[in-house]
């Protein structure tokens, strides 16, 4: 996705830069070369990385469900596609909110843009820090052999 959004921005999609940035609404090339940029970058931060995470979850409570087998299985197939759908409606949020910021301008255009980067980031925290206070543990192998000393009297 980064060398497709190198293409994207220099290459103005697919079109002469000229017509690309009247097309979209900017006022120069050099404003939609960077909206651009910029559109790129949180969707690959904020928004790309959320697909496993998400998908992984969707998976484990199609998996964890009571349905029999074939219902389990088309829940957990469902699960891919719904994972990459989500992830690119919170792609096309970054989008909607940036464009709309840059071509009509105003105080609540940028109060929506802030609301949706902010929902993105606590989402993206949420998925990826959520079980960071396990890290100072031990591996389980290790407190698994810890217990079986502490069991068998070695400690």
């Amino acid at each position: 996705m980064i060398f497709y959004s190198l293409v994207n921005v220099l290459g103005c999609d697919n079109g002469p830069c000229e017509t690309s940035f009247k097309k979209s609404g900017c006022s120069s090339v050099s404003q939609y070369m960077i909206v651009q940029a910029i559109g790129w970058v949180l969707c690959i931060v904020l928004a790309f990385p959320l697909t496993y995470p998400t998908l992984l979850q969707m998976l484990k409570c199609a998996l964890s469900s009571g349905c029999p087998g074939p219902v389990q299985r088309f829940l957990a197939f469902l699960c891919c596609p719904l994972a990459y759908v989500y992830c690119y409606i919170c792609g096309s949020f970054i989008w909607a909110s940036l464009v709309s910021l840059v071509q009509t301008y105003s105080p609540l255009q940028l109060l929506v843009f802030i609301l949706i980067m902010t929902l993105l980031v606590a989402q993206v925290m949420w998925l990826f820090t959520r079980n960071s206070h396990f890290k100072h543990l031990p591996s389980r192998c290790m407190r698994r052999q810890t217990y079986q000393e502490v069991n068998s009297g070695l400690l």
